[in-house]
């Protein structure tokens, strides 16, 4: 009939139509897809070349921070013991001048020490000799008396020199006399000798409460510390001061 002739027609051109509208769209899709493959790829690698730049950046920084943590490390730690070093050093010298010291000390505290020990032995050959030791003994009671300068005093020394005493009583009190022209009583002590001396006396004055060493031992003991500086100053001026 007519109307599906026209119809017929119809959907003929229709579909005739679409047929020559196909192979266009089949063509520009791929072109489109291409593109944005070649855009995606694009893209992502010049992404990976930044991360990649990025990467190598930070590593090589990241290398020279540890290369100079480590430098500055290394120098720490040889200054340390540079300085560690140096310290042992001045300690060891220190402690080999301090030795040195000792034993210069110890040396000339020896000669002082032999100096003393002779001395004893000179006063004991004046003790041998009855004359010279009491003229000695005289002078001692004389020097007591006068430093007490009391009118009674009394006097103590070796059971040995007990009669050699008795008999220079009368020249201590004479001579007192002389020099302070006042009389002074001498009484020689009969017990509580001195022991363990080489010589000389006690002198007591205020019924006992004051008394003088004049024994010889601490007259030489006295001078000793009086002249041992000046025997060092004789004995060891070029030895150097730095070590006294």
């Amino acid at each position: 009939s007519v109307w599906r002739e026209q119809h017929h027609h119809l959907s003929f051109h229709h579909n005739a139509i679409n047929l020559t509208h196909t192979p266009i769209s089949m063509t520009s899709k791929p072109d489109k897809i291409q593109k944005m493959i070649n855009f995606i790829q694009s893209e992502a690698r010049e992404k990976a070349e930044e991360i990649r730049v990025q990467a190598e950046e930070e590593f090589t920084l990241e290398k020279q921070k540890l290369v100079e943590d480590g430098k500055s490390k290394l120098r720490e730690t040889f200054a340390k013991k540079e300085n560690q070093v140096e310290v042992d050093k001045k300690i060891a010298q220190s402690n080999q001048e301090k030795e040195a010291r000792l034993t210069v000390l110890k040396l000339r505290n020896d000669v002082v020490k032999h100096i003393m020990v002779d001395a004893e032995e000179r006063l004991k050959t004046v003790v041998n000799d009855q004359a010279r030791y009491k003229k000695l003994l005289t002078d001692l009671i004389l020097q007591g008396c006068l430093q007490l300068s009391e009118s009674k005093v009394e006097v103590a020394g070796r059971e040995e020199d007990l009669s050699l005493l008795d008999s220079i009583v009368d020249n201590v009190q004479k001579a007192y006399k002389e020099k302070r022209n006042q009389d002074v009583s001498v009484t020689i002590a009969k017990s509580n000798f001195i022991k363990n001396s080489i010589g000389g006396v006690y002198v007591t004055g205020l019924r006992g409460r004051i008394q003088l060493d004049n024994t010889l031992e601490e007259r030489l003991q006295l001078l000793m510390e009086k002249y041992v500086p000046v025997m060092r100053n004789e004995l060891f001026a070029n030895a150097g001061d730095d070590l006294y």
